[in-house]
């Protein structure tokens, strides 16, 4: 896939069958005429919001047997999402030391257990899991 930008504050990846789009909400907001002073532009910006979209292409749509809007439906569309943005929820930096050593070291195999997805109610006492 193809990776572009949108200003400072976007990115596209893209191909023949699907363009998925990331980009912070607040700047959008204020390109589509929103005021930077607004409530809800400053609680986007201050929340780090990002807004998410797939964009799937004709050659796709039919591959998937979705050429015809009666084909289409919300759990085909979230499927989809999930689909291509599933990188997104599968990224792995529990072996990345700049985290682990940001935490004290009496915490940081617990911290280290819970990167790698282990239950710490079966490692620790109920002090430590609460604590």
């Amino acid at each position: 896939m193809t990776r572009g930008y949108k200003g400072d504050w976007g990115v596209y990846w893209v191909n023949t069958r699907r363009m998925v789009k990331a980009y912070l909400k607040a700047p959008e907001m204020v390109e589509h005429g929103m005021s930077p002073d607004e409530w809800l532009v400053t609680w986007t910006r201050d929340q780090g919001m990002v807004r998410l979209e797939v964009e799937v292409k004709r050659r796709e749509l039919e591959a998937l047997g979705l050429n015809l809007l009666g084909d289409v439906t919300d759990e085909k569309l979230r499927a989809i999402f999930a689909e291509e943005t599933a990188f997104l929820r599968k990224v792995d930096r529990s072996d990345e030391p700049d985290i682990l050593m940001a935490i004290p070291s009496r915490s940081r195999p617990y911290a280290a257990a819970w990167l790698k997805g282990q239950d710490l109610r079966q490692i620790c006492s109920n002090g430590t899991f609460y604590r």
